[in-house]
């Protein structure tokens, strides 16, 4: 029997010692955290390789179905460049940033490896806060395009039901998230409630899960893309 999220967050929040949804953020963080764990989880048991083409620009905005990226392009006359994703790149205030450390190798994504600006021959960029950030490099290629791996879904409401089976594992990992919030509130326990998820979702109620999904006969596997077709819509 399907579960309602609201039931899922409550457990996990009751677990926790936050029945109130209020140390962690509120009960929107509790629903985004269990809408990512979904999302996680079917990725993991599911195959959707998609692709997102844009029209190239300084800064992209995603879809909000792109989670995992595979690959980033840029495309011009069928001739095809890979973009790498450089950590913490950002075109904010006009400018590029990275983390730099006191040594940083041969990494040519780096700015203190440059003299002024980043060679023309250098496709790069970041991901910040649902966007991609391209270097200019990238902008004088017409078309972006984005592999991602997919959920079989687009997008996914605030009241949706969860199946059955991946129950625990969803519980489990919106409590992984919401200890990791609250480690600044009670770091000893929540360091205990965070080393004990992190088992969960690596050898126990996340692989049973997977497990389950993947001894599903082909009927169920149908029942399950069309149960995942009505994510966000009144049923």
């Amino acid at each position: 029997m399907d579960v309602s999220i609201g039931t899922v967050i409550y457990d996990a929040a009751q677990d926790i010692g936050d029945e109130g949804f209020r140390k962690a953020g509120g009960r929107p963080f509790y629903v985004s955290a269990a809408q990512r764990g979904v999302a996680k989880m079917l990725k993991d048991t599911m195959t959707d390789f998609r692709t997102w083409t844009h029209p190239t620009a300084p800064i992209v905005k995603l879809p909000p179905s792109i989670e995992d990226i595979n690959e980033v392009y840029v495309e011009n006359c069928g001739v095809t460049r890979k973009v790498y994703i450089k950590e913490n790149m950002h075109r904010i205030d006009g400018g590029y940033a990275a983390r730099d450390k006191w040594d940083n190798g041969c990494d040519p994504l780096t700015p203190s490896m440059w003299n002024c600006a980043p060679p023309l021959n250098l496709l790069f960029a970041g991901r910040w806060n649902g966007e991609l950030h391209l270097s200019d490099s990238c902008l004088s290629w017409p078309t972006l395009r984005v592999d991602y791996s997919g959920i079989g879904i687009d997008c996914m409401g605030d009241d949706f039901k969860i199946p059955y089976w991946m129950r625990e594992a969803i519980t489990d990992y919106v409590k992984y998230r919401a200890a990791l919030k609250m480690r600044r509130q009670d770091k000893q326990y929540m360091n205990t409630i965070v080393n004990e998820m992190k088992y969960e979702l690596e050898r126990g109620s996340w692989l049973d899960a997977k497990i389950y999904a993947k001894r599903m006969d082909r009927k169920q596997r149908a029942d399950l893309y069309i149960y995942l077709e009505t994510f966000g819509t009144d049923r």
